[in-house]
């Protein structure tokens, strides 16, 4: 199963991808969820998975969780929080 995503540039591209969406919530806390093709992390896609965790703050999100980029094995890597890719 090949799957098709979108680049920095809007172009599509088939590879592997991790999303990381963080939404701050009414007490400081940050609802984070993830969605990824390459859960088995081979650097292509392999499993589609998704799960949700939360941070303390946005501080301890950023720290967690860095900005996109391109990962270790060259997974597509977006970090947003409230909308706005970091």
């Amino acid at each position: 199963m090949v799957f098709e995503i979108l680049n920095r540039k809007g172009l599509i591209m088939n590879g592997a991808y991790h999303i990381i969406n963080g939404w701050e919530q009414a007490d400081g806390s940050v609802r984070v969820w993830q969605e990824t093709n390459d859960d088995e992390d081979r650097g292509y896609p392999t499993v589609q998975a998704q799960w949700e965790t939360t941070c303390k703050d946005a501080e301890a999100f950023k720290r967690r969780f860095g900005v996109s980029r391109i990962g270790i094995s060259g997974v597509e890597v977006t970090v947003s929080l409230d909308g706005n890719r970091l």
